[in-house]
């Protein structure tokens, strides 16, 4: 079979094949007036009819039967760029392998790419001109099951992914060169260009890493790429070159060549850069489009969450919260997630709601979240509960954390005194008072423990201490339990004169 004559199917996929220059641009070729590149799926579907069926449930794969004049093809899988929907690469499979040998011949040029092809085959593709083979094996004797055309996009996306993974392992001039590939490759489009700039940015050489990134947004092509480069410029003008009109610009820019897939985050984006300028409400309003574009938009709700919570709007942040938990339920030791569950836990007891609020600081805890900060949280719900043994011992071990803690040593003391327990809390008063003397809160719990112990004198002088120091809670004096055994005494009344 490997020496085996042509079929007439192979005679039309290679008729364009013409002999080639040792070193060219990138020759695109059309498959029956489909060009990789250019035709669109609705083009492919008026040329082909309706696909038979979708590939793969990720990628935009569709397998077409064969048009007439290509008897000898079993069928056509067509891949199309999911963001723009023009084609991508044409796969024309054999109803009977072919000999790879004689079809490398005829594409002549240089084998640029060879990698798996799943399930069970592999590929080789080819510069200058754009095509491939699909190949049964990479023994000697392997057979080709389908020929391939492609795009200059897809070919330098090929490159791209290899860049992406050297640059990630730190191998940066192996990623460069991955990066000048796809440059070369597709000369009119931006992924070259953003990637080298990329690079750039990555050793630390901004001022190039700007000039590609100019470059690339000024490609002819790739406008997902485009929207990248202007991105990445914003961010440079604004955090190197502190040139903040210019990276407005660019964030401006960004959002007009952002496609539907890249819209809300656009929004997002510049949102963000707004809020960094202290201007709050429009970047409120930015992040509240980003929403209305996508409302499952994690970053949105992340954005738009964390200025609600930190304006205390706790009932507009709860469906922020609840959204982002929802969506990184399978994240592992993931920080946004700890915050999230946190900040979910505290809006839920805003809204009452405190046995769900107790359930997500659980959760907080187990994701990380900060022991201090969410033992303190769910002490102090146990504490609302009237729960005082779960609130100390929630205290106690975020203590264990934090031994300076302000939250916690006076919930802690709080819940000592709730519970009765006078002893305990008269150490743990004086304990927490040495941390801040002058604080009048922390005087005036030592008062409530003496008052506790029934000592008069110590308590009462303790809290004209507090009021001195700017304790000016008269509810609080005159009803707190624990200190019954003063309210009525003489010069605990005289202090109160004083507190108005």
């Amino acid at each position: 079979m490997h020496n085996r004559v042509l079929p007439l199917c192979c005679g039309v996929l290679l008729s364009v094949l013409a002999a080639a220059p040792a070193f060219a641009q990138s020759q695109v070729t059309a498959f029956l007036n489909i060009l990789p590149g250019t035709t669109t799926k609705a083009e492919v579907d008026l040329a082909f009819g309706d696909p038979r069926r979708k590939v793969s449930p990720r990628e935009e794969i569709y397998d077409y039967a064969p048009p007439r004049g290509t008897e000898e093809a079993d069928h056509i899988e067509v891949t199309f760029f999911p963001d723009t929907r023009v084609v991508a690469r044409i796969d024309v499979y054999f109803k009977t392998p072919v000999g790879a040998e004689p079809l490398r011949e005829r594409i002549g040029g240089t084998r640029v790419v060879s990698r798996p092809h799943p399930p069970a085959a592999v590929e080789e593709l080819y510069y200058p001109r754009l095509h491939g083979l699909v190949l049964n094996a990479t023994t000697a004797d392997a057979q080709a099951l389908a020929f391939c055309y492609l795009s200059q996009r897809y070919l330098a996306s090929v490159y791209v992914e290899r860049f992406d993974s050297l640059l990630a392992g730190k191998s940066y001039e192996a990623a460069l060169v991955e990066a000048e590939k796809a440059a070369v490759v597709d000369p009119d489009g931006a992924q070259g260009y953003l990637s080298q700039a990329r690079y750039y940015e990555a050793i630390g050489n901004r001022d190039e890493a700007m000039t590609h990134y100019t470059t690339a947004g000024n490609a002819k092509t790739g406008q997902p790429e485009k929207y990248r480069a202007a991105i990445g410029l914003a961010l440079l003008y604004e955090n190197y070159r502190k040139a903040f009109d210019r990276a407005e610009a660019e964030y401006k820019r960004a959002l007009t060549l952002a496609m539907r897939g890249d819209a809300a985050d656009a929004r997002v984006k510049y949102g963000e850069f707004l809020a960094r300028q202290k201007r709050p409400e429009e970047a409120r309003a930015e992040f509240q489009r980003a929403l209305e574009l996508d409302p499952s938009l994690l970053s949105g709700h992340i954005a738009l969450g964390a200025m609600r919570w930190e304006n205390k709007e706790y009932k507009e942040a709860l469906a922020n919260y609840e959204t982002i938990v929802a969506a990184t339920a399978k994240a592992v030791n993931d920080p946004v997630r700890a915050t999230a569950l946190y900040r979910l836990g505290v809006t839920l007891a805003e809204a009452g709601r405190v046995d769900e609020a107790l359930a997500a600081l659980q959760q907080a805890l187990a994701a990380n979240a900060p022991a201090a900060e969410t033992r303190y949280q769910i002490g102090a719900l146990y504490a609302r509960k009237a729960d005082h043994v779960r609130a100390i011992s929630e205290f106690r071990e975020g203590l264990k954390a934090a031994s300076t803690d302000a939250a916690l040593n006076m919930g802690l003391t709080n819940s000592l005194i709730a519970a009765g327990l006078a002893v305990d809390a008269m150490r743990q008063a004086e304990l927490s008072l040495k941390l801040a003397p002058q604080d009048p809160r922390r005087l005036f719990d030592v008062s409530r423990a003496y008052a506790l112990l029934k000592k008069k004198k110590e308590s009462i002088d303790y809290a004209r201490r507090a009021v001195a120091a700017g304790f000016a809670d008269r509810k609080a004096l005159t009803t707190d339990p624990a200190l019954a055994s003063i309210q009525n005494e003489g010069d605990f009344k005289k202090l109160m004169l004083q507190v108005r």
